[in-house]
């Protein structure tokens, strides 16, 4: 732990006492080798979250969203938002999202396919929605380069059993057009988004709550891809939304990780809807938000009494 982290540390487990004196003992924790772990898989889901916070407070160039070696999916749509183009940083996030930054080849995957192989003009949100056949053709076109032609491109690990096959019933391209209809005939995102404000107002966690049922229409966005998108775009400030939950229910890691933590078990009986409630009522003392409840417990039941620093 770096000396720095030590006051947060302390609070964090200063917190994690008065909850257990006033509200219920953390059967999960009760060791010191378990209390000590899962303290610091919260400290490391709040720097994620810090990083997050920490670009898109900066002023980004258009090179961060040119194509380049190091290409960042997440800088490029933070500099689109600056610059007003909310399309764009929508689209940049939902494709971060559904590629995923893999351990070893970082966000290369994206990039390639983003800037179409470096053919001089990219699949933008533009591009794209006004002519989904056009990426589709292209996709097909270029798989076989993107999968034989020597360079090392993966899915990132919360979106390995996503494909670029053609062929696939959960293909990119299957994906991509599900979310084009998703967004709406406009294939404005502003639009998109007035909807819900004239539906559920202005309230962040309600707007976040209504996009997330309203995305189950997505491709291959089931729980974990729903919520990582929706705590992207909140993180980057693209839209004022924040999560109300955990969203446990279709959840594995950070169910497992509920489970542990308030049942000691795993394999306790508790329900994903019970243990919504003792994630909120936990976070009114650590006020550490629904995301980094969420990430820490996933990461933590991995690795229970010894902290390991999990990415990707």
């Amino acid at each position: 732990m770096r000396n720095r982290d030590i006051p947060l540390y302390q609070e964090l487990s200063n917190s994690l006492n008065l909850f257990e004196a006033e509200k219920q003992l953390l059967e999960g924790i009760v060791s010191q080798e378990n209390r000590h772990a899962f303290l610091l898989q919260i400290i490391d889901s709040i720097r994620r979250v810090k990083y997050y916070q920490y670009i898109q407070s900066r002023t980004m160039s258009a090179s961060q969203a040119s194509f380049r070696e190091d290409f960042d999916p997440l800088k490029a749509a933070v500099y689109h938002s600056q610059s007003g183009n909310l399309d764009e940083a929508f689209w940049l996030i939902f494709l971060a999202t559904h590629f995923g930054k893999n351990g070893r080849t970082a966000w290369k995957l994206i990039r390639d396919v983003y800037w179409a192989l470096g053919e001089g003009y990219c699949w933008s949100w533009q591009r794209v929605s006004q002519n989904p056949n056009y990426f589709t053709d292209w996709l097909r076109s270029n798989y076989d380069n993107l999968k034989n032609d020597g360079v090392a491109r993966n899915f990132g690990n919360h979106r390995k059993y996503e494909t670029l096959r053609p062929t696939s019933a959960r293909s990119t391209w299957r994906v991509v057009n599900s979310y084009i209809s998703w967004i709406g005939q406009t294939r404005s995102h502003q639009a998109f988004l007035e909807v819900f404000y004239n539906s559920v107002g202005n309230d962040s966690k309600q707007l976040f709550q209504a996009m997330y049922n309203s995305m189950s229409s997505v491709l291959s966005f089931a729980r974990t891809g729903k919520f990582d998108f929706l705590t992207t775009l909140s993180n980057l400030n693209i839209v004022p939304i924040t999560a109300d939950s955990t969203y446990l229910k279709g959840a594995t890691g950070p169910l497992r990780g509920a489970k542990l933590l308030f049942g000691g078990s795993v394999l306790c009986n508790l329900r994903a809807g019970e243990l919504e409630v003792m994630n909120n009522s936990l976070d009114e003392y650590l006020g550490v938000g629904m995301q980094v409840l969420e990430d820490s417990m996933c990461n933590w039941q991995k690795s229970p009494s010894h902290f390991i620093a999990f990415r990707g």
